[in-house]
């Protein structure tokens, strides 16, 4: 996980080992650079272990070398999907999600995919419509990320809040499809740790304008 600390443009990166209850980190890295440039290497996974992360972290080319297969095994994720990813069918169709997506709320649907044009990855992707509710709450939060960029809101971003989609390289027979949800809000207990550093650590709070001396602060 990471949490950007906007007035030294710093961004904190941790990861944490659910099984060892371990936390590796926190560390400083340029504010600017994105997720995807974290300071932790996937490489260090074990074989067998399961990847979890937000979508800023998803990317193409390591959800491909975390699935790749190599002596003693492979390893695993479970994510959210990144809107605009390519679907595809086996037989190299692009799947309109449209015509595939659950309508009620809270049903929940499966089905094995290709991920990416290029990559043609084999997932399980899982789909499950949310409350109205949570989904005006999630477009409220993209108009207000896409204004800050100034820009204009993805319409089809705008219309797949309306469903939490997930991909994982698990099999079924290893993780259900209710099983691949409760992990997944294993990851909000890193945003509940980010929460409680700047509400009582005040993590993004500073004694100086000085951005040497916020950096010696953190």
């Amino acid at each position: 996980g990471s949490a950007g600390m906007s007035e030294a443009a710093l961004k904190l990166f941790v990861r944490w080992d659910v099984l060892a209850g371990k936390l590796e980190g926190p560390r400083l890295t340029d504010g600017r650079h994105s997720d995807n440039k974290s300071p932790f290497n996937d490489e260090d996974l074990p074989v067998g272990g399961l990847y979890l992360a937000d979508l800023g972290f998803f990317a193409l080319w390591r959800l491909q070398r975390l699935a790749k297969r190599r002596q003693g095994g492979k390893r695993f994720f479970v994510m959210r999907l990144q809107y605009g990813t390519g679907l595809y069918t086996r037989s190299g169709h692009q799947i309109d999600l449209r015509g595939i997506l659950p309508r009620e709320e809270g049903e929940a649907k499966e089905m094995g995919v290709l991920l990416g044009k290029q990559a043609k990855l084999p997932v399980r992707l899982i789909m499950v419509r949310v409350s109205d509710e949570v989904a005006k709450q999630r477009r409220q939060r993209i108009r207000e990320a896409a204004q800050a960029h100034g820009r204009d809101p993805s319409e089809e971003a705008l219309y797949l809040a309306g469903w939490t989609l997930v991909v994982t390289n698990v099999e079924r027979a290893r993780l259900s499809l209710p099983e691949v949800l409760i992990l997944l809000r294993l990851r909000w207990q890193i945003e509940r740790l980010f929460r409680l550093w700047k509400e009582y650590g005040q993590i993004d709070e500073w004694r100086s304008k000085n951005p040497w001396r916020i950096l010696c602060e953190c």
